[in-house]
């Protein structure tokens, strides 16, 4: 989805709410190179379960999908 965004007009906050509509039970991890400045600012939406910032640190990224799988 990162590289049509632009083309599509939409951000990844709304597939995140559209999703979140549609599969409420899905996890959503939104991975983005504004995700300190997000979480700081409190920016992080109902509709993202988790944020990880660009780039990813291994450890943060097995440690959130780890989160999300043990409970799917």
């Amino acid at each position: 989805m990162n590289g049509h965004a632009a083309e599509l007009r939409v951000d990844g906050r709304q597939v995140a709410g559209t999703l979140k509509k549609e599969f409420p039970q899905i996890p959503v991890i939104l991975m983005t190179g504004w995700g300190a400045m997000m979480k700081s600012d409190g920016e992080e939406t109902a509709d993202v379960d988790a944020v990880i910032s660009k780039p990813p640190r291994m450890n943060e990224l097995r440690e959130t999908l780890g989160r999300f799988c043990a409970t799917a």
